[in-house]
């Protein structure tokens, strides 16, 4: 496997649910990328999909927040521009680690 953002994301989905097992199962990926025909990328899209959403998401609410969403970048292919559906300023904010 060649593909360095897949493998980092595999090592952070394997590292949380090994220090949080009680949380595992509310850590998740989010399909939306990949390469498709163009019947299947409009079944997608009909389906809810949408350009820009976050790698993986952490569905444990606190009294703030009602989730967390993560998103893996390359340093060698950054994230552009604002993701789909999401308005300019919202409440999210992306911190790079």
């Amino acid at each position: 496997m060649r593909n360095i953002e897949s493998q980092t994301q595999q090592a952070c989905v394997r590292y949380f649910r090994l220090q949080y097992p009680r949380y595992a199962g509310c850590f998740f990926s989010v399909p939306n990328g990949g390469r498709r025909d163009t019947v299947t990328g409009a079944i997608l899209k009909a389906e809810g999909a949408l350009a820009g959403v976050a790698d993986l998401f952490l569905s444990v609410p606190n009294n703030v927040h009602h989730g967390l969403y993560v998103e893996n970048e390359d340093k060698k292919r950054p994230a552009t521009g604002q993701p789909e559906g999401i308005p300019e300023g919202g409440r999210g904010s992306r911190v790079q680690i």
